[in-house]
């Protein structure tokens, strides 16, 4: 069975974060016998205007080249300007069209994303499939698009490499990263910008080491806020509390959750279309306390692996992190294993054989 895969994102040498999702599901998909053309993907995103447009431009070569191949199904990942050259394409050859769902057609990120909203739901209506990363944004793609529920499928983002992400000694993990050994961490991955909440990561951490001497704020990732964040946390006074250490590679995240005694995620983005960040902390056994909204109450169990707050309310997040650490050493432990346990119904293998089993029938017609 040969697919056709059309990404606006995909990595690069100077971006080798951007897309990585894709890839990873193109190469897994490849592994279970797909023949995979991945030949129209916008590797990285190009240097000022003009390097964009150029980037784009390429793309829209690429779908209508790769458009004369013969192929099974067109699968088109977080669609834009490119939806009519991606409906053309599955036209030639009476091809099945799958679109996978991101978060930006429903609440747009950029200003193309905005734009281009109307044809987007244009093709999701035309699609054969429409993959969303969770239940509460497969709602989200129904209502905004006006897309048929029969033909939506719930597939998590690849999934969590449970292999790779599995609980190991905290110790080691700090010692490797040159964290505190009896330091209380509280940590923070993903971009650094205002939706994700840093800032109420930030205060949680401020407000608790009032209290407790040894409360420290682990930091994974980059982002346009990060200036303004440390410069928050010096204002504060814990600026030697909080560690950040930028964008990291896969391979030492591991460590980063490692370290951590809880994670917080305090999104309020209505494009937080699954979170693979807590979940990755969760299969670390890594207790979460996130927003009560969007996906995450669909893997956050309140009181059980972690606890939900309210988005904004900083109280409402202390008190969260104060109930999990006044918890004895055997409920910690309890709230671990639960968390790894919630994590493993997200196994990327499990993910990924499930997703390729719902894209056999399609092709096959079923």
């Amino acid at each position: 069975m040969r697919i056709h895969v059309i990404s606006p994102m995909w990595p690069s040498e100077t971006s080798k974060h951007t897309g990585v999702f894709v890839r990873n599901l193109s190469d897994s998909l490849t592994a279970l016998g797909f023949d995979v053309d991945s030949s129209a993907v916008l590797r990285g995103k190009g240097i000022g205007r003009r390097g964009r447009i150029a980037k784009h431009a390429a793309l829209g070569r690429d779908i209508l080249r790769q458009a004369l191949a013969p192929a099974d199904c067109v699968y088109v990942h977080a669609p834009t300007w490119f939806s009519p050259l991606v409906d053309l394409s599955r036209r030639i050859g009476d091809k099945k069209l799958v679109v996978h769902t991101h978060g930006g057609e429903v609440y747009p990120h950029s200003r193309i994303e905005h734009d281009t909203k109307p044809i987007v739901g244009w093709l999701c209506r035309r699609a054969d499939l429409v993959v969303a990363p969770s239940h509460y944004y497969e709602r989200e793609v129904v209502r905004a698009f006006d897309v048929d529920a029969s033909k939506t499928f719930v597939s998590p983002s690849g999934g969590v490499d449970t292999k790779r992400f599995s609980p190991r000694d905290k110790a080691a993990a700090r010692e490797a990263l040159g964290l505190k050994r009896d330091a209380i961490v509280l940590g923070f991955v993903g971009r650094v910008v205002e939706d994700k909440g840093w800032d109420v990561f930030l205060e949680t951490v401020h407000r608790l080491a009032k209290g407790r001497r040894d409360v420290h704020g682990l930091v994974v990732g980059d982002g346009d806020d990060l200036p303004e964040l440390r410069a928050r946390a010096d204002a504060l006074g814990i600026g030697d509390r909080v560690r950040c250490l930028g964008m990291i590679a896969q391979t030492e995240l591991p460590d980063a959750y490692a370290s951590m005694d809880v994670f917080l995620f305090p999104t309020r983005r209505g494009a937080e279309a699954l979170g693979l960040v807590p979940i990755e902390a969760m299969a670390m056994g890594v207790p979460v306390v996130g927003s009560n909204g969007y996906a995450v109450p669909e893997y956050v169990e309140d009181g059980s692996n972690g606890f939900l707050a309210p988005e904004r309310d900083v109280d409402a997040f202390v008190a969260a992190v104060t109930k999990i650490l006044e918890r004895s050493e055997s409920e910690r432990r309890a709230m671990s294993e639960r968390a790894v346990a919630t994590a493993k119904r997200y196994d990327a293998e499990a993910i990924t054989n499930a997703l390729a089993e719902r894209l056999r029938a399609l092709i096959r017609g079923h």
